[in-house]
């Protein structure tokens, strides 16, 4: 078979110019490997002790900024004292902290309980109408914490205890 014309320069068979392109390209690439192959970190690298943290230009924080974590926060006694705003906002905005825990033990100490379906807190107003064996009906407040964060009424509400958190909470 006979080369392709492109190849034939004067009666003599040449290399195409497409291969000397892939050379240099490929030795470009090569060369560029192992410029970068000299600047990485080595193993030893991980070894070094790093000094903490320290901002060349240190702010001061305004005084009534707190700097030092609350004290007692991890005393269940430190959420008696909080108010139910308090307690909703640590329950909803502290998922899987002992915060949570310690502000759902309390808003239970307070007579509220957890409906797992809507993920809402209520409270009784009064004696429910009609109780049996797997609901109670009657009237209750709601801790309204998608919309408007305010407690509101709920008439004629039927709480079926399948969906009350009734977990154990020590």
């Amino acid at each position: 078979t006979a080369p392709p014309l492109s190849a034939v320069q004067g009666g003599r068979p040449t290399t195409p110019r497409h291969g000397d392109d892939q050379r240099q390209a490929l030795s470009t690439t090569l060369r560029a490997l192992e410029h970068g192959s000299r600047l990485l970190p080595e193993l030893s690298d991980a070894d070094r002790l790093r000094a903490p943290y320290a901002p060349k230009a240190a702010v001061r924080p305004p005084p009534w900024y707190p700097v030092a974590p609350i004290p007692n926060i991890d005393r269940p006694s430190f959420y008696s004292d909080l108010s139910l705003d308090t307690l909703f906002f640590i329950f909803y905005y502290q998922p899987g902290t002992p915060q949570q825990y310690f502000a759902a033990r309390e808003l239970r100490r307070q007579m509220w309980r957890f409906h797992k379906e809507y993920q809402l807190w209520f409270q009784r107003q009064g004696d429910p109408k009609v109780t049996a064996l797997d609901y109670e009906q009657g009237s209750y407040r709601v801790f309204d914490a998608e919309s408007s964060w305010t407690i509101r009424p709920r008439n004629d509400f039927t709480f079926e205890y399948r969906y009350m958190d009734d977990s154990e909470l020590p």
